[in-house]
C-alpha cells in the first residue's frame, strides 16, 4: 500500500511539472493559469550594481623614477673619478650616522685620495727635474742668493732704461691743490727728478701751485681740456711724453717711487723706445712665460689637441722660444 502511494506521488509530481494536457479541451491541473487572464504586474528590473571604483594606480613616469643605481656604478673603482663621486657619500653617511665603520670607510677613502696626490706630488719633481722647460729654477732663480743676485741686476736695468728715457723723454705732472694726494705725490715726482734728470712739468688744474714748486716748470690746464684728451679721470695722474707726439699715461692716483719707476719702464717698452739689451734684463723674471698670443698661436699650429705627445711638443717649443 505505501509503495503504491509513493508510486502516486511521483507521476503528479511529473504531471505538475510537464503539463501533459496540451489540448484545449482537457483538464490543464489546478495549478495551471493563463496569463492572459492574470492582471499585469510591472517588475523593476533589477538595478545593476555599482561598480566600486578602484583606485587608479598613478602612473610612473620614467623622468621622475629615482635613480637607484649608484653614482658610482659605471665608474672605475679606485680612479680619480670614483673618488669624486664617492667621498661626498661616504661623508655624508659618516656625518648622518657616525657609527665606526662609516667613519673608518670614509677616513681609507681619505687615506687613499691622500695618497694618490702623493704620488702624483712625487712623480711631477721628477718629471720638473728632468725637464728643464718646467723648472722654475731655470726660469727664475729660487734660491735666496740667487734670487737676490737677480733682482739686483733686474733694478739696475730699469735705471738703465730710465737714465736713457731720461735723454729722450719728459714727464708731466697734473694735479690740484684741492687733492688729498697730490702733495705727497709732487715730493715723489721731485725725488723722480732728482735721481734721473729727467725733464719733468707740473700742469695745475685749479690755478694753483704746492709750495717749493718751481714756477718756470709749472703750466696751467684751467678746465681740465688737456688732462681730458690725454684720458685723465682723477689727480694725480703723471704722464710719459716723447716729443713731438707720444704719450703714455703711466700712472692713475699716489705712488711710490718703485712703483712709479716700474710704471715707466714699462711704458718705454710698450712705446719701443727701450733699449733692448736692458729690456731682456728687466723683464727677466717674465722668462718662459707664455702670453695669451703665444698660446694662440700654439692653437692654430696643433693639428691634434688631444694628443698629449703633440701638446707637450707644441708647448715645448713656445717656452724654448721665450727662455
Amino acid at each position: 500500500m505505501m509503495k503504491n502511494r509513493t508510486f502516486l506521488l511521483f507521476v503528479l509530481l511529473g504531471i505538475l511539472s510537464n503539463g501533459v494536457y496540451a489540448a484545449d479541451d482537457k483538464p490543464r491541473g489546478f495549478l495551471f493559469y493563463d496569463d492572459k487572464k492574470l492582471p499585469v504586474i510591472k517588475t523593476t528590473p533589477k538595478k545593476q550594481e555599482e561598480k566600486k571604483e578602484q583606485p587608479k594606480t598613478p602612473k610612473i613616469d620614467n623622468k621622475q623614477q629615482v635613480n637607484s643605481t649608484s653614482p658610482t656604478s659605471n665608474l672605475e673603482p679606485f680612479s680619480v673619478e670614483w673618488l669624486r663621486a664617492k667621498m661626498p657619500i661616504l661623508l655624508d653617511r659618516a656625518m648622518n650616522n657616525p657609527t665606526e665603520e662609516n667613519v673608518r670607510a670614509y677616513k681609507y677613502a681619505e687615506r687613499m685620495m691622500i695618497d694618490m696626490a702623493s704620488n702624483f706630488a712625487d712623480q711631477s719633481q721628477n718629471v720638473v727635474r728632468n725637464d728643464p722647460m718646467l723648472d722654475q729654477n731655470v726660469r727664475f732663480p729660487t734660491s735666496q742668493m740667487a734670487r737676490q743676485s737677480a733682482l739686483y741686476q733686474i733694478d739696475k736695468a730699469r735705471e738703465g732704461i730710465i737714465q736713457h728715457l731720461s735723454t729722450k723723454c719728459g714727464v708731466w705732472f697734473f694735479f690740484d691743490t684741492k687733492c688729498r694726494f697730490c702733495e705727497s705725490q709732487f715730493k715723489v715726482i721731485k725725488l723722480l727728478e732728482e735721481k734721473y734728470g729727467i725733464e719733468t712739468r707740473y700742469i695745475s688744474l685749479d690755478g694753483n701751485i704746492f709750495k717749493g714748486m718751481n714756477r718756470n716748470k709749472v703750466l696751467f690746464d684751467n678746465g681740465g681740456e688737456r688732462a681730458k684728451i690725454l684720458g685723465i679721470k682723477l689727480t694725480p695722474a703723471t704722464v710719459l711724453v716723447l716729443p713731438p707726439d707720444q704719450t703714455a699715461l703711466i700712472s692713475h692716483g699716489a705712488s711710490s717711487l718703485n712703483d712709479l719707476e716700474e710704471k715707466m719702464v714699462n711704458a718705454s717698452i710698450g712705446l719701443k723706445i727701450a733699449p733692448p739689451e736692458l729690456v731682456d734684463v728687466a723683464e727677466m723674471q717674465k722668462r718662459g712665460i707664455l702670453t695669451a698670443k703665444d698660446l694662440k698661436q700654439v692653437k692654430q699650429q696643433m693639428k691634434d689637441p688631444d694628443d698629449p705627445d703633440e701638446l707637450v711638443r707644441m708647448l715645448n717649443q713656445a717656452i724654448r722660444r721665450k727662455m
